[in-house]
């Protein structure tokens, strides 16, 4: 289960960053996490207009059916290649849809969280970078240096992360159903712009469709 792994992990009783595309849900009475395993969550938010240009690239989707991807309520993400593992459950994620992993994350009551929006993380990445890390310094007591946070958001850098894909490739890259290739990870970054991208009966779809969540986060 989620939780006797997690508790596996935790044994050393050191501070671990996990990072996961799961909605925060029960299935089958199994719980995502709980309190005992979560000190704190830091959730990463997308304006679901650019989520839809975005996942049409990595999954060779066209909108139509990106669109239904984050409109699918029983959304899961179960690489065909893990069929034949043993653990193939290891990299289940169930998903949900857009606003419902936003909500099922948002609602967390056993423990704080902090809410960034990936566009405000791209737009001023230094002081929201920085934002997070005084939030990890409230549960830890991790030391954040000048020298690291620069040398953090250097390394990280698109550009330079897409100059590492090209040269040693990503292990989150997937497998092109089309040409057998690897799917680029890092591919337009500031320039996946729905602005551009999304004619504007698909905007109106997609802003209507979430306009509550949408709304409450100032996207729309």
């Amino acid at each position: 289960s989620w939780i006797s792994h997690q508790e596996l992990i935790n044994r050393d009783k050191k501070i671990h960053f996990l990072k996961t595309h799961n909605a925060l849900c029960t299935i089958n009475n199994n719980k995502f996490t709980d309190k005992l395993n979560t000190a704190a969550c830091i959730y990463i938010v997308r304006d679901p207009r650019n989520l839809v240009t975005s996942l049409s690239h990595h999954y060779e989707l066209d909108y139509e059916n990106a669109i239904k991807f984050i409109t699918n309520k029983r959304k899961i993400i179960f690489p065909k290649t893990l069929n034949n593992k043993k653990d193939n459950c290891r990299d289940f994620n169930f998903i949900s849809d857009w606003p419902g992993h936003y909500n099922s994350w948002k609602n967390i009551s056993f423990c704080p969280i902090k809410i960034i929006k990936y566009e405000d993380l791209l737009a001023d990445t230094r002081n929201i970078f920085i934002s997070i890390l005084k939030f990890i310094s409230k549960f830890t007591k991790l030391d954040f240096k000048e020298e690291k946070i620069s040398n953090a958001l250097k390394t990280t850098n698109f550009d330079n992360l897409r100059r590492i894909e090209k040269k040693e490739n990503f292990e989150e890259s997937v497998i092109s159903t089309k040409t057998n290739k690897k799917v680029k990870f890092f591919n337009l970054g500031k320039d996946n712009d729905w602005r551009r991208l999304l004619d504007k009966s698909t905007i109106l779809r997609i802003e209507e469709k979430f306009k509550k969540e949408m709304n409450e986060l100032n996207y729309i």
